[in-house]
């Protein structure tokens, strides 16, 4: 009997995951997903949808934490190529998985996978120029950080995040980028490093703002925490994560 190849494996139980999720059996539907999506790892579109499944057969399980992991590798993987608006998703999962980032995520993080991608413009008056290995390298550098994050191998990830930091000249999107990874990673010396980097916040990148907060205040430096704090509060969600910062902050002694 000849053996399955690797492709038809992860295929086959892909295929068996979905149908265990559409009747309702999350527990083994959980099982062949992740096979699944281990195998998918180099496929990001087909990674993302199985991961989508997982984190929706997760939350119908209770299991919170570990949906909000799985959501936090499809906005790993949408970092690296933009696929998620338009996977073939049933509309009633794709509900479910906004529905479920938007109460999970950050919510910079669940705009990654409730808004749409940018429109390409339809005509452009000078050809973009192809990416340099240099940028190839950053943005496969910062794939690798999130990858270890959302495999719980913070030390791996801040080696990657201090290594792209030590270039010269880095856009302000990627040091936005480092420094959430390195609040992630609870480097956060380094992650106001990257934040001061990136100069001013734009409207829209509060998130970040508070993120850069926190690190202040990890850092000692209380009352450029509290000024920063206050200006982000009112743009983001209000999660419990975010009482308790505010609560520390706030109380801090100068």
């Amino acid at each position: 009997m000849t053996a399955a190849q690797p492709d038809e494996f992860y295929d086959a139980a892909f295929r068996q995951g979905v149908a265990a999720f559409e009747a309702k059996a999350y527990d083994v539907a959980l099982a062949r997903l992740q096979v699944a999506a281990f195998g998918y790892i180099e496929d990001l579109p087909r990674y993302e949808t199985a991961e989508a499944y997982i984190a929706v057969a997760r939350r119908h399980l209770g299991q919170m934490d570990k949906a909000r992991s799985a959501l936090l590798r499809i906005v790993g993987a949408e970092r690296v190529t933009r696929n998620f608006a338009a996977l073939q998703l049933s509309p009633a999962l794709r509900a479910s998985v906004e529905e479920a980032a938007k109460a999970l995520l950050t919510p910079a993080q669940a705009a990654q996978l409730t808004m749409p991608p940018p429109e390409q413009q339809i005509a452009a008056s000078t050809p973009t120029p192809p990416p340099s290995a240099a940028t190839d390298g950053v943005a496969a550098q910062l794939a690798e950080a999130e990858r270890a994050l959302n495999a719980g191998d913070p030390a791996h990830a801040r080696q990657q995040y201090e290594s792209i930091l030590a270039a010269t000249s880095l856009p302000h999107a990627t040091l936005l980028r480092i420094g959430e990874g390195l609040y992630r990673a609870r480097d956060f010396h380094t992650a106001v490093r990257a934040f001061e980097r990136a100069g001013a916040f734009a409207k829209g990148e509060e998130p970040y703002r508070y993120y850069y907060a926190v690190a202040l205040y990890e850092s000692g430096r209380y009352a450029d925490a509290k000024r920063e704090l206050a200006a982000a509060l009112p743009f983001i969600e209000t999660t419990p994560d975010v009482k308790r910062y505010r609560t520390k902050i706030e109380q801090a002694l100068d």
